[in-house]
């Protein structure tokens, strides 16, 4: 789920990112519950970028689960994490667990360091965690709402942020078919759930 480069380069087409974010998982995580919480959590994201706010996100993911096949998957979707207390939070490491966990800490949260804090002290697998939680939260917050510090010690950051920059770069220009890329045939998203929707920026 350490997808962010998907959403990047597709955020100008939330059905794209759909697409190409649930064949980020198929070489590895070929199951249909990764496949389906990777092309959710991709789409998410794209959702953030295009200045959704984190309702509008949690929402939009409502609206997600009852459109996905895997049960586990759209139980988190429907969010009903939002009432759980940390106590109740996986943080296994099982696609599932991570992705309630990093929606969990991002809902819970009004900043990206509060949630990044309270994503990664769940402990268990805290990095992948962690880099789910940061991926959705950084779309949400932008570079000025992660710490400067912490972005001070981040390794190779000009690579980082130039190749970031070169992704957005390409946004437009990608597509994807279930001609040339028939595993895609796995998902069927309603085409109608990426048209015109009420979940514009605040």
């Amino acid at each position: 789920m350490r997808l962010a480069p998907v959403p990047i380069a597709t955020y100008l087409d939330l059905e794209l990112t759909y697409k190409m974010s649930a064949a980020s998982s198929i070489t590895t995580h070929p199951n249909l519950g990764c496949i389906e919480a990777c092309a959710a959590h991709g789409t998410l994201i794209t959702g953030a970028l295009q200045g959704w706010t984190k309702e509008a996100t949690i929402s939009f993911g409502q609206e997600l689960s009852s459109r996905v096949n895997s049960a586990e998957v759209s139980a988190v979707l429907s969010g009903y994490y939002l009432d759980k207390t940390r106590d109740q939070i996986s943080s296994s490491g099982y696609v599932v667990h991570t992705l309630e966990a990093a929606l969990w800490a991002s809902a819970c949260t009004d900043d990206f360091k509060e949630g990044a804090l309270l994503a990664v002290n769940l402990a268990d697998d805290a990095d992948t965690v962690g880099a789910v939680y940061g991926q959705l939260a950084g779309a949400h917050y932008g570079e000025t709402g992660i710490p400067s510090d912490w972005i001070g010690h981040l390794d190779q950051s000009a690579m980082i942020t130039a190749m970031a920059d070169q992704l957005h770069d390409i946004a437009g220009t990608l597509s994807v078919s279930t001609e040339s890329s028939p595993h895609l045939n796995i998902i069927q998203p309603d085409s109608a759930l990426f048209g015109a929707h009420p979940h514009g920026s605040a």
